[in-house]
């Protein structure tokens, strides 16, 4: 088994309330509802190219921290499958790309800051090897309350608090007598 763990090659928050404005240089991302009236996702992007194809994921997690006092309100949040990558700069809330299903079971939300939340993603990262993840972050149920976390992201001055992908993995291998078979054979040609 291999593990790795990835840091987050692009991330931004967009915002129904500011639909045109891109925050991919903001520190904090910050998912937020506002009863139907506001509404705010946290996207993320990591590169599965050192993983090699074929190899099988025995787990994936997706680490976040909360980095600003979480306002009042409760609520679950998941992580989505984006069904296409972003730029990080250019990101907004009219132009992100579409969900194509839940990815993790709902975790509740922090409730200090410095409190982490660890998301399963192993199922959505196995299809994804040889590329780029983009998922997005946000409350399961955008419709109801009032209440907001803000996440370091990839840009926060504290590194432990920045976005992490761990990928534990493993690669099958043939048995060894193959190999010593192919090996004399190609010998006596």
């Amino acid at each position: 088994m291999t593990v790795v763990a990835l840091d987050s090659i692009g991330d931004a928050y967009v915002s129904s309330g500011s639909p045109d404005s891109n925050y991919g240089t903001a520190t904090s991302l910050t998912t937020y509802r506002l009863s139907g009236a506001v509404t705010m996702r946290a996207l993320f992007r990591f590169d599965l190219t050192s993983i090699p194809a074929g190899a099988t994921v025995n787990s994936a997690r997706l680490l976040l921290t909360c980095s600003g006092v979480p306002q009042a309100g409760a609520g679950d949040l998941d992580v989505r499958a984006l069904a296409a990558d972003f730029a990080e700069l250019g990101v907004t809330w009219a132009n992100q790309p579409a969900t194509s299903g839940i990815i993790s079971p709902p975790l509740s939300a922090p409730s200090t800051i410095g409190e982490q939340r660890l998301f399963d993603v192993a199922s959505h990262v196995a299809t994804a090897l040889g590329g780029i993840l983009p998922v997005q972050l946000r409350f399961s149920d955008e419709a109801g309350g009032v209440t907001g976390i803000n996440w370091a992201s990839r840009e926060h001055a504290t590194p432990s608090y920045r976005p992490a992908l761990t990928v534990d993995y493993s690669i099958a291998s043939g048995p060894a007598v193959s190999v010593a078979v192919l090996a004399s054979k190609t010998r006596r040609h």
